[in-house]
């Protein structure tokens, strides 16, 4: 939970409108590629915003209205696979169908805490922007919709989450759906497509994280005295720019001040980039900027602002009061333009909001005691 947090609050800054860049302007038939999305705003991701990213990964978007009855089904369909499967490599994107207004963004962020902190992505949605996700990547789009793209970056599935006063089918629709997350799990696991030798590839580069052994592997194809075969090289195409996305994907999460979630993601990217030529260039363009003393103290600094926000981690909202806000303000304000520093002016602006929530204050009582405390 404590790791779901920490990514929670390195994205608060980008809670603004939830804004979808589309490949294409027609929604996918099931097995055909689902066009690339990009998502803003997400509450909970890892570092990757983008659905080409996520490719490797069975991804399940599904709609949701917080206070309707029927519009919370498809969550709680969608929280229970994650549970079930996110160790295996699922992704759950919710995508909110209500605009919330702004100040009431703390009811927003406590439900998504209380309810689906682990493992599930939340998709805001702010303005009048109804271009939603789950309208480009399938032709169903309701309150109980769920979509499932596959691990190739298809359309696997497209349902809705059925009421409880048909529970028959509803158990039938969350079989079939659980048994086809399932399935793909699995091809992550042991990879996809033709020949075997694309199959052992994308095993190693999506099921293992291992993009310099799967790049040996279609090496070793290219050595051999056999022809290799065309579609290897679209593999290789695809390794590469997954490899390229990761380390986006690192960017993304240091410009965020994300630095402890970062470490692991660098190593295994430098790692891969030692390892095989073919990776060492992209791995080049990032290289000075992710080591050395400044990578060390925002490592230091973040761990210092988890310290700092331990009560928030632990997802005790009720236990935040103004000493804990105090604390965060003076931590951005010593630490001055620092990524690590921005974060936690962000984090100290969505706690204030939690704090006015569950005190019962308004913005202008909180200002005041703020800055008396301050001084």
């Amino acid at each position: 939970m404590r790791t779901m947090l920490r990514r929670w609050f390195g994205v608060v800054a980008g809670l603004t409108l939830l804004t979808v860049a589309v490949a294409q302007q027609t929604a996918a038939a099931v097995g055909a590629p689902v066009p690339d999305l990009e998502f803003e705003g997400l509450i909970g991701h890892d570092g990757r915003t983008r659905l080409a990213e996520l490719r490797g990964q069975p991804v399940l978007i599904a709609n949701f209205r917080q206070h309707l009855v029927d519009g919370v089904h498809a969550a709680w369909v969608a929280r229970d696979l994650a549970r079930e499967f996110g160790d295996e490599g699922l992704i759950v994107i919710l995508v909110d169908r209500v605009a919330w207004p702004r100040e009431l963004w703390a009811e927003k962020w406590s439900f998504w805490l209380r309810f689906f902190v682990t493992p599930v992505w939340l998709a805001p949605t702010l303005g009048e922007d109804r271009d939603l996700p789950i309208e480009r990547a399938a032709s169903r789009n309701d309150e109980r919709s769920l979509v499932l793209i596959g691990v190739d970056g298809t359309l696997v599935s497209e349902g809705t989450a059925e009421l409880a006063s048909a529970p028959k089918a509803a158990g039938d629709y969350r079989a079939a759906l659980r048994k086809a997350v399932a399935a793909e799990c699995r091809r992550r696991r042991l990879g996809w497509g033709e020949p075997e030798t694309a199959r052992s590839a994308r095993a190693a580069a999506f099921g293992k994280a291992d993009f310099a052994g799967a790049m040996r592997i279609l090496d070793n194809v290219v050595k051999s005295s056999a022809p290799p075969a065309p579609d290897l090289q679209v593999v290789r195409d695809e390794l590469t720019q997954a490899f390229a996305w990761a380390v986006q994907r690192l960017q993304r999460l240091v410009a965020e001040g994300r630095f402890v979630e970062a470490d692991p993601v660098r190593r295994r990217l430098a790692e891969a980039a030692r390892n095989h030529a073919a990776l060492a260039a992209t791995w080049a363009t990032v290289a000075d900027s992710v080591t050395g003393p400044e990578w060390d103290r925002g490592l230091r600094l973040d761990r210092e602002l988890s310290q700092l926000t331990k009560t928030y981690l632990d997802g005790q909202l009720g236990k935040l009061d103004l000493d804990d806000l105090v604390t965060v303000r003076r931590f951005a304000g010593k630490h001055g333009d620092h990524p690590v520093a921005r974060r936690a002016g962000t984090l100290g602006v969505a706690m204030a909001a939690i704090v006015r929530a569950t005190k019962g204050l308004t913005a202008a009582q909180l200002q005041e005691r703020l800055d008396k405390a301050m001084k």
